[in-house]
Parts: structure tokens; C-alpha cells; sequence
């Protein structure tokens, strides 16, 4: 039993015994002591609620803020991954972009392949040249069997490694489409 539903049914429990009590010593207060009881017991009752609404928010909140996505890019990219970095943040799911993220003189294929790992999703913007870091990326993202969300640019190349995956298109402005980005991994 939780503490606060605990506490309530000891409420309910006193407020019954000095309403046993009080009609004892007084015959003519029962309607008050009823009343009195009643309401102490609602508000046990309603403290009970509180700690299950409480509960799952909390729940709900652990599960969005837990997650984490690996955004992969081109150079040529930075400012649109940085436009879906910026919604996966107002959702309150930790993004990963390598801009923000490596340090100066850090090694950034440990800090690619440690962000990876950690990541529930890897996603990655394709435009209309190929990236050798953001191949790689997609190599080490698909030996960790990491989910994989492809976010097609204007003109983009699909490259064949992602030929059998359905992607979300994306322009500049499309609100609908940075919706079902976010969406794709929550």
C-alpha cells in the first residue's frame, strides 16, 4: 500500500473513532459528526487520487525525458538538424548532434560510437551528397540494431542501405513533418 493512500485510511480510521466517540458523550451532534466523518474521509479519498494522478504524471514524464536520439547530418545540414534538435528538446527528449555534444579535443568516433549506444534512436538527415562520418554513423547504428529514422531533405539521395526503410520528407517550414519526426520515436 502507498504511504499517502495509508495515511488516508488512518484518517478515515479517527475520524470514524471520534465520531463513535462524540455521539457517545453527545447524542444530539450526530448530523455534525456525520458531516465531520464524511468529510475527512473525502479528503482522505481525494489525497489517495492525488498520489495516483501524481504517479502518472511522473510515469509519463520518466518515459519521455528517458529518451534519447542520435541525430546524424551532413555539414551541409547543421541548420535543419539543428531546427529538429530544437523540437526533440521542447518534447523533452535529449538529442544528441555532435556540434553541441564533442568537445574540443575529445575523440569524436568514441564520443559518436558512446552516443550510439546510448541512444533508443538514431536518426539521420539525407540531402543530395553523401556524408562519409554520417555513413559511418549508420554503420555503427545498425550493428547496435538501433531503430532508424531517415529524414529526407529537399533533393535528397536515399542511399541503398536505407532503400527498405520508410523515411519522413522534410522542408524547410513543415511543422507537420518535424510533428512526426518527433513523434517517430517517442
Amino acid at each position: 500500500m502507498r504511504t499517502v493512500s495509508v495515511i488516508g485510511v488512518i484518517l478515515s480510521f479517527l475520524a470514524v473513532i471520534v465520531a463513535i466517540f462524540w455521539f457517545w458523550q453527545e447524542p444530539t451532534l450526530e448530523p455534525v459528526l456525520v458531516v465531520i466523518t464524511v468529510g475527512i474521509s473525502a479528503v482522505a479519498a481525494l489525497i489517495a487520487a492525488m498520489e495516483d494522478s501524481v504517479e502518472l504524471i511522473d510515469r509519463f514524464a520518466n518515459r519521455v525525458s528517458s529518451k534519447r536520439v542520435f541525430l546524424s547530418y551532413p555539414m551541409a545540414a547543421q541548420e535543419q538538424a539543428t531546427k529538429i534538435g530544437d523540437a526533440f528538446k521542447k518534447a523533452g527528449i535529449r538529442v544528441w548532434i555532435a556540434s553541441e555534444q564533442v568537445e574540443v579535443g575529445e575523440n569524436i568516433s568514441e564520443a559518436i560510437k558512446k552516443a550510439i549506444n546510448q541512444a533508443d534512436a538514431f536518426l539521420i538527415l539525407l540531402t543530395d551528397r553523401e556524408s562519409s562520418w554520417a555513413n559511418h554513423e549508420l554503420e555503427i547504428a545498425k550493428q547496435k540494431n538501433k531503430k532508424i529514422v531517415p529524414i529526407a531533405l529537399e533533393n535528397a539521395q536515399i542511399p541503398s542501405a536505407l532503400q527498405d526503410i520508410r523515411y519522413i520528407s522534410f522542408d524547410e517550414g513543415d511543422e507537420k513533418a518535424l510533428t512526426q519526426i518527433v513523434a517517430s520515436v517517442v
